[in-house]
């Protein structure tokens, strides 16, 4: 998946979630500025993307970390980068499951 698919389908779940054209997101947008989302839509809208994208953190410190930036910078651009880090994370995970399952002795030989 490109940036470009990550970004219609962030667009798309802002959109419908503010009821506002596509057209008026942009990737540098400042979701609070320039559309009106409060906290509560930020944390929906992010949200939402975990769903969308099936994104599971583990790591609740790092997920606190991105929150915080999020907030200071709601922008899609920054949705997209973290969706990008974790699909990147989830895909490494895939990877290994599925190596594992075609040769799972390999495990064994070290």
């Amino acid at each position: 998946m490109n940036e470009k698919e990550i970004f219609e389908r962030i667009q798309k779940l802002i959109s419908e979630l503010l009821a506002c054209e596509k057209s008026s997101i942009k990737l540098n947008t400042n979701l609070v500025q320039e559309l009106g989302m409060d906290s509560l839509d930020l944390l929906d809208i992010l949200y939402r993307i975990k769903l969308e994208f099936n994104i599971v953190t583990k790591d609740g410190a790092k997920e606190d970390l991105f929150v915080e930036y999020f907030f200071k910078n709601p922008t899609p651009k920054t949705l997209l980068y973290f969706v990008k880090d974790n699909i990147k994370i989830n895909m490494n995970k895939k990877t290994q499951v599925l190596n594992f399952l075609q040769n799972p002795k390999s495990v064994y030989q070290r």
